[in-house]
C-alpha cells in the first residue's frame, strides 16, 4: 500500500498513483517499460540510455566512470522522510568483501506554510564503517561514489517543486 511513481518518465509528466495492494494494469507500448518507486524510499540510479546516447556506455563496467543520481520519494505527514541503502563495488570482482562502499541514505524535511520560511530539506549520505572498501588505495571505489543529482519524485503534489 502507498504511493508509487514511475521513475522512467520525465519529472514533469511523472505518473504517480496510490495502491491499496491489488494488482494494477497499465497500458504500454512494446518499447515502454515501467520502473516504480514506492514512497519513503531513496533509489540510486544511473540513466544508462542517456549515457549511451552521449558516450560509449554499453555495459555495467562502462557505467563505473559516471556519477549516480539519487531519486527521493518522501512519505509526507507533518515531516517528510525517506531512506535507502547504496552498495557500490568496482563492477568487476565477484567477491565484494572489502571491495565495496556501503552508504546509508536518509532524507527529511518539515512542511512549511506560506507564512513560514521555505522548508529545510536535509539529505544525509553516510558511508558505513563496516561497508568501507579496504582493498583499494583511495576513498572512492570509482565515480559511482560521486553524487550527480538529486530528484524528488512527486514533488509538485508534495509542494516541493
Amino acid at each position: 500500500m502507498g504511493y508509487w511513481c514511475n521513475l522512467l518518465q520525465g519529472r514533469g509528466d511523472q505518473t504517480c498513483f496510490y495502491s491499496t495492494g491489488e494488482a494494477k494494469t497499465m497500458e504500454s507500448k512494446a518499447y515502454q517499460a515501467y520502473l516504480h518507486q514506492r514512497e519513503a524510499t531513496i533509489v540510486p540510479m544511473q540513466d544508462g540510455s542517456k549515457l549511451a546516447a552521449v558516450e560509449e556506455v554499453r555495459t555495467t563496467v562502462d557505467l563505473q566512470s559516471h556519477p549516480v543520481d539519487l531519486h527521493v520519494m518522501p512519505n509526507c505527514g507533518a515531516e517528510c522522510q525517506a531512506a535507502g541503502r547504496y552498495l557500490n563495488d568496482d563492477g568487476l570482482v565477484l567477491d565484494t568483501t572489502a571491495n565495496q562502499n556501503v552508504y546509508q541514505l536518509t532524507y527529511s524535511h518539515t512542511n512549511a506554510t506560506a507564512q513560514e520560511v521555505p522548508a529545510l530539506l536535509t539529505l544525509t549520505v553516510t558511508r558505513q564503517e563496516n561497508g568501507k572498501a579496504t582493498n583499494i588505495d583511495k576513498e572512492l571505489v570509482n565515480q559511482n561514489d560521486v553524487l550527480a543529482a538529486v530528484y524528488i519524485s512527486n514533488a509538485k503534489a508534495l509542494n516541493l517543486d
